[in-house]
């Protein structure tokens, strides 16, 4: 069970630090849910405690509903309500005679406090220590709707309307945020088609206590051959080791991240990678998928619809960049929308944000595909040079660092930022 790591972990905590007592706070949301569970599963005494804050009754009942299977199915499980909403009320009364303005913010980081304050005085009185679960967004009024899949969504001059399975919802604007396989993007761009670049990639994590010595070593190792590569490196604080195969293949193959195959296909390709051999047979559960190449569009928007991350620009995992860029796609889409945001021209932003970023992106898929071209050379000279140029490299590990300093030291933006078209 992939999850029993989590719960040895914090039974171990416990025990090396002497607390008797795990205090969980159940919001009716399904981090505190799974939370509260794999504390439960600890054995631990657990305190599960409910503490409404001007919520919908829906949303608390949703809460005291998992209190009460928690409750049920655990004997160590101790179920508390604490309802702090004279407590929140009182708070902002005292406030509301002053010529201090409302503000949202503030009231959303207090219901947080109060809800610490509440969780570390259960602690203290149970003789235990608070467990966090950590859904920040929720304290500002942002809904997530677990679960619910957008069977469609259209567009006018004015907002964007999503179709879910039993509700609609209009919004100003939509950020597709859905990955390699986007409905977004297939709304708004549908002839864009994938390519298949005849290769596909393999994905193992490995407990590190079952690996060989030489893959223990704290930094990324390459391995290049015949038309194909591989590559490890640690992870989770050096708790799992994990490898990636890639290699060429005339045979078509899905781009579906989540489909488990046994190990015999790769055993069989990587057969003549003998520094793996001790590797092979540790594998419990391995993943396969087929690499595509994606049209790069000039616009990552059309009218009121955004697209940011792989939804947008999926990048070739021969350079580890597809998540950062994400991230620095969200960094940069709310830059815009903060400096930039025009009531008569709405989508201004949205240009600003393409503007600041495309360039920059475009570089990064070039350096990867650039990679993927590199690592399988097929040419026996070719292959030769550059395969000498990489094992000299690596005695001087700052080349290869400054090579791709312009990455990690350059920020999300080509240059400076830019706050107007």
């Amino acid at each position: 069970m992939k999850y029993q790591y989590i719960i040895d972990w914090i039974k171990n905590y416990a025990n090396d630090n002497n607390i008797k007592s795990l205090v969980v706070g159940v919001s009716g949301g399904i981090d505190s849910a799974v939370t509260s569970t794999l504390c439960a599963l600890t054995g631990l005494e657990t305190v599960v405690v409910n503490m409404p804050i001007q919520q919908s009754t829906k949303e608390v009942d949703r809460g005291l509903d998992h209190i009460n299977w928690l409750n049920n199915k655990f004997d160590n499980v101790i179920p508390t309500k604490v309802n702090l909403n004279n407590t929140f009320d009182s708070f902002l009364d005292d406030f509301s005679n002053s010529n201090l303005p409302a503000n949202k913010l503030a009231e959303a980081n207090t219901r947080s406090r109060l809800r610490m304050v509440t969780l570390y005085h259960m602690a203290a009185k149970y003789g235990g220590i608070v467990v966090g679960t950590g859904n920040k967004v929720e304290d500002f009024g942002i809904k997530i709707n677990y679960g619910s899949a957008v069977n469609n969504l259209t567009q006018n001059s004015s907002n964007v309307k999503i179709q879910l399975l039993n509700h609609n919802y209009n919004y100003d604007f939509v950020i597709g945020a859905d990955g390699v396989n986007s409905l977004v993007r297939k709304k708004i761009f549908p002839n864009h088609k994938p390519r298949f670049l005849k290769q596909v990639a393999f994905r193992t994590l490995i407990p590190s206590k079952n690996i060989p010595g030489l893959f223990l070593q704290d930094k990324t190792l390459l391995f290049l051959g015949n038309g194909k590569h591989a590559v490890s490196y640690p992870i989770k604080d050096k708790a799992f080791i994990n490898f990636v195969f890639c290699i060429n293949t005339e045979n078509f193959y899905e781009q579906d991240w989540t489909r488990k195959v046994d190990t015999s296909e790769l055993i069989k390709s990587f057969s003549d990678f003998i520094t793996f051999e001790g590797v092979f047979e540790k594998i419990s559960s391995l993943k396969k998928w087929g690499l595509f190449e994606y049209p790069f569009n000039k616009s990552w928007y059309n009218n009121r619809i955004i697209l940011l991350g792989d939804a947008c620009h999926p990048i070739l995992p021969y350079l580890a960049q597809g998540a950062s860029q994400a991230i620095e796609d969200s960094y940069v889409l709310c830059q815009s929308l903060k400096y930039n945001f025009d009531e008569l021209f709405p989508t201004k932003f949205l240009k600003i944000y393409t503007n600041n970023r495309y360039l920059r992106v475009k570089k990064i898929k070039k350096a990867s595909k650039k990679n993927a071209i590199l690592y399988h050379l097929k040419n026996p000279l070719l292959k030769f040079f550059f395969h000498f140029s990489l094992k000299i490299a690596g005695y001087f590990p700052n080349f290869i660092l400054q090579r791709f300093a312009w990455i990690y030291s350059g920020g999300p933006v080509t240059s400076k930022f830019k706050n107007s078209l």
